[in-house]
């Protein structure tokens, strides 16, 4: 039979099916003594993919990597951004014996392989790549495409995601930044041209990293808009006020009219004011007007990469042996191909290795498909 990414996922499917029940009438420790921590460790490595632009685009034919991460993250409970992260949080800290036993392989795959990545991200990157690579964890976690380009000029929206199962679809801004007094929201002109363009305020999802006092990295995650304000009433607190009235009202219709802005304008959370159109400049956000139970959607306290797998390891009695092991067979056959086709000393010994682990991967599937 062919082994591909499909075949493997109905393999995992059938175990959880068929023979986890069986296992389960055993004693409740079986599993976890049958399974090594290093056997935790290769699940966990066999289990990474690329981190690329590419994910941001699902219909990419040669786009493998998204394609596979897709099928894992779509397990993630919730319907939005604000339930997956919830989600995320109660499969790290809340969930004991009798809730684990509960969730499904699948979820727990889907929330592992997730908590891996975001570890990378966070951990591994600097600020312009990690949050670039961001952008396209979050279009695969929503199900949404992303629209920027690695290293190159781009608009204020990131993503195309879709607000609710039958909503419009909507230009999504991301930002994945460290927590301080003034947040950066990009210049005011590309904001203010993506809500021209799209004749809506420009939807944020603000993700803030700062050091927790259990290790982990706190991140705390925001949803708010930027807008433009409606048309300011005259002004009357002005010498010569009536002159000056006159002019501003003037000014203020020219730049309506001339960028078909609404009387109304395209209000948000935040909104930028007539006077920035056309003047360019920075948008800064105090954290505290972002902050606040308008905004805030879910805190992720999260782990770095080392420490992930002893999250695997909690859950490493409902996972199974049997698939721990297969995804360990598959790391150590690619880990000793490797070290064959690179001209090791010791050659000969890797590829024997490798056929070693391909017969016990053979063994496990002939055993599950039986």
């Amino acid at each position: 039979m062919k082994l591909d990414l499909n075949t493997l996922f109905e393999m995992f499917q059938q175990i959880e099916n068929e023979n986890l029940q069986e296992r389960e009438t055993g004693p409740a420790s079986q599993a976890v003594e049958n399974v090594s921590q290093n056997e935790i460790e290769n699940f966990m490595e066999s289990m990474r993919f690329r981190i690329s632009e590419n994910w941001g685009k699902p219909s990419s034919e040669s786009n493998i990597d998204r394609a596979s991460i897709d099928r894992f993250l779509k397990n993630i409970k919730g319907s939005n951004l604000q339930e997956k992260i919830q989600s995320l949080q109660s499969f790290v800290t809340e969930c004991e014996d009798k809730c684990i036993q509960e969730q499904s392989i699948s979820e727990i795959l889907g929330n592992l392989q997730f908590l891996d990545s975001f570890a990378s991200i966070v951990y591994e990157f600097n600020s312009q790549t990690g949050g670039f690579l961001f952008e396209s964890l979050l279009a695969s976690l929503l199900e949404g495409e992303q629209k920027s380009i690695a290293g190159g000029e781009t608009n204020i929206e990131d993503l195309f995601l879709r607000d609710g199962e039958e909503g419009p679809v909507i230009p999504v801004s991301v930002k994945l930044l460290k927590n301080r007094g003034n947040q950066d929201f990009g210049s005011a002109n590309n904001n203010i041209e993506g809500i021209l363009k799209f004749k809506q305020p420009i939807t944020y999802f603000l993700a803030v990293k700062s050091p927790s006092e259990e290790g982990a990295m706190k991140i705390d995650f925001y949803r708010f808009t930027i807008g433009i304000q409606p048309i300011p009433p005259k002004p009357s607190n002005f010498k010569d006020a009536e002159t000056r009235n006159k002019n501003i009202e003037r000014i203020n219709s020219e730049v309506a009219q001339k960028y078909n802005i609404p009387e109304q304008g395209y209000p948000g959370y935040y909104n930028l004011a007539f006077s920035d159109i056309g003047k360019g400049g920075r948008v800064d956000i105090k954290s505290e007007q972002i902050a606040n139970n308008q905004t805030f959607l879910a805190t992720l306290l999260l782990s770095p990469k080392e420490q992930i797998s002893n999250v695997a390891q909690k859950y490493s009695q409902r996972l199974g042996t049997d698939l721990i092991k297969m995804y360990s067979d598959l790391v150590e056959i690619k880990n000793a191909m490797n070290s064959y086709f690179l001209d090791s000393p010791e050659a000969k010994q890797q590829i024997n290795k490798a056929a070693s682990h391909a017969n016990s991967l053979k063994e496990k599937i002939e055993t599950i498909i039986k």
